[in-house]
């Protein structure tokens, strides 16, 4: 691939023009930078904390006119931690990978960091799936291929993941002119395929009985398995969310679900689902999920989309105790279109990122927050009642917000996305970061609360001096994973029955009007 690094004029800007509460305004400008190319759009794939502190963020560009797209390109950037733009990174903060003018079609671009601190960038460009790696610093490892990058002149890949042997796997589409199924590819270290797995290093698999079987996500878990999540369908169906596990070589592990195989049990019309993002609780191996359902709460005579989490056990059985037998709904915010694309683990809490739309005629979409308990319960003492919108384009009412990324770093909130700086169809890369206590545990809520006995054996006495009451308690181990719940009628004084836990160490949530205090409880 040739490198062609191109100035282009730019500015950043960023117009809040509500929620400002919860931006740092320290970062950037007010809190966000938006990437604004002349007579360029442009949209934001992934973004990596790097060993130094700086932020390096992958996105792409591309021509709009007349409703068409065309000429991509995509690009590097740099910044510092205060989200300034690193100018010491390739041509003031951008390193641009130029494309053919007669390029039709987007990059499809992935970026993460390896095992070894070093930076993989996978995309579709020219024609042919890449890699490129980079230092732990963001600059180009020239050690790598030719000149820091490997050509895999066959195949389409949308998702690569690194396996405990530093190898890596790659997970795209085959058609076949009439089905299309899922396409594994394994690479060594130096980018080359590997020939012990599949046929000469690729592996086509067609895991359901639909016709057309999509991949959206993948991950790999600590016991060399590979989870993935698509959706299923034949002409005459509905879409189906299924999750599938492979073994390291490419092949249904039967021991996971049925034969491989879950279809999560949507309760929409039609069983109708649009699955996300996954992502595996490292403490225990929990699955969790998060996407979208169809539902009947739509505006202009059309289904809406209502957001979900869902839970599955290393073996592929639903966690019964999370929501209803393990799928746990959201109540749309505009009673329109909400979507949940990311998931983020932060102690016993899951940060789940997404969008809300409002309804027609309007269509402003905002970015979505939403902070929860490994129960799938709101943290109320989070944003509104465990939810944060957040609008960073225009004033007008038909702004466009989508997320992509969320990081968390060192308690703090980083989001990557993509907003409309200009009234209509004109988005922007857009990366902002929250106040630093948006995350904060609430400790003064906490030393509100007596706890006795403690260490105890079978009975704990909890009371608030301030006359709180206390709606539930959740119990969790000392590894994340909750344990018991119990709900409670709003009590001052409450006794805790902890007579079956077994001997060690808990956490107690006591859940109340004004947030959720944690106790530690040692169980003898």
């Amino acid at each position: 691939m040739k490198k062609i690094i191109t100035f282009f004029i730019f500015c950043f800007t960023s117009i809040m023009i509500c929620q400002a509460q919860y931006l740092d305004t320290n970062f950037g400008n007010q809190g966000s930078v938006s990437e604004i190319f002349t007579g360029k759009q442009s949209r934001p794939e992934e973004i990596i904390h790097l060993d130094d502190g700086k932020f390096l963020i992958l996105s792409f560009r591309y021509d709009f006119f007349a409703g068409m797209w065309s000429n991509f390109d995509f690009y590097l950037s740099r910044y510092h931690a205060n989200g300034k733009i690193d100018t010491s990174f390739g041509t003031n903060g951008f390193l641009v990978y130029s494309s053919p003018s007669t390029s039709q079609r987007a990059p499809l671009l992935n970026m993460f960091k390896l095992n070894d601190g070093k930076i993989m960038v996978h995309c579709y460009h020219e024609n042919s799936t890449r890699l490129i790696r980079l230092s732990s610093t963001g600059v180009i490892d020239t050690s790598f291929g030719t000149n820091g990058e490997v050509n895999l002149s066959t195949g389409e890949y949308y998702k690569i993941v690194q396996t405990a042997n530093n190898k890596f796997l790659l997970l795209g589409q085959y058609y076949d002119g009439y089905n299309n199924m899922y396409q594994f590819a394994r690479l060594n270290t130096n980018g080359t395929f590997d020939t012990t797995f599949g046929t000469n290093g690729t592996k086509i698999v067609d895991p359901t009985a639909y016709r057309f079987d999509l991949i959206s996500d993948i991950a790999y878990t600590t016991d060399n398995k590979i989870i993935t999540i698509g959706m299923s369908y034949d002409s005459s169906t509905t879409t189906k969310g299924i999750v599938a596990r492979f073994t390291s070589l490419g092949v249904l592990d039967t021991s996971f679900g049925t034969n491989g195989l879950v279809t999560l049990d949507v309760n929409t019309p039609g069983n109708n689902a649009l699955l996300k993002n996954v992502a595996i609780q490292q403490n225990n191996g929990t699955i969790v999920i998060c996407g979208d359902a169809m539902s009947p709460g739509g505006t202009g005579g059309f289904y809406g989309a209502q957001p979900f989490l869902a839970k599955l056990n290393k073996n592929g059985t639903m966690v019964k105790q999370f929501g209803t037998n393990g799928i746990k709904y959201y109540n749309t915010i505009f009673q329109a279109n909400d979507s949940f694309t990311g998931i983020n683990f932060h102690n016993n809490t899951i940060l789940i990122s997404g969008t809300a739309s409002k309804p027609f005629p309007y269509m402003q979409t905002f970015y979505y927050l939403r902070l929860v308990n490994d129960d799938g319960s709101d943290v109320v003492n989070f944003g509104n009642n465990g939810t944060m919108l957040l609008n960073l384009g225009t004033t007008t009412p038909d702004v466009v917000n989508h997320f992509n990324k969320t990081l968390i770093v060192d308690n703090q909130i980083y989001g990557l996305g993509m907003s409309t700086y200009i009234k209509g169809l004109d988005y922007a890369t857009t990366f902002f970061k929250l106040k630093d206590k948006t995350l904060s545990t609430n400790e003064q809520l906490s030393q509100q609360f007596n706890m006795y006995p403690n260490p105890a054996t079978n009975i704990v006495n909890i009371i608030n001096s301030e006359n709180l009451m206390v709606e539930k308690v959740s119990v969790y181990d000392i590894a994340g994973k909750i344990i018991s719940a119990q709900v409670f009628n709003n009590e001052q004084t409450i006794q805790l029955n902890i007579e079956n836990l077994a001997s060690g160490t808990y956490l107690l949530h006591l859940h109340t009007s004004q947030g959720i205090a944690v106790k530690k409880l040692i169980k003898l």
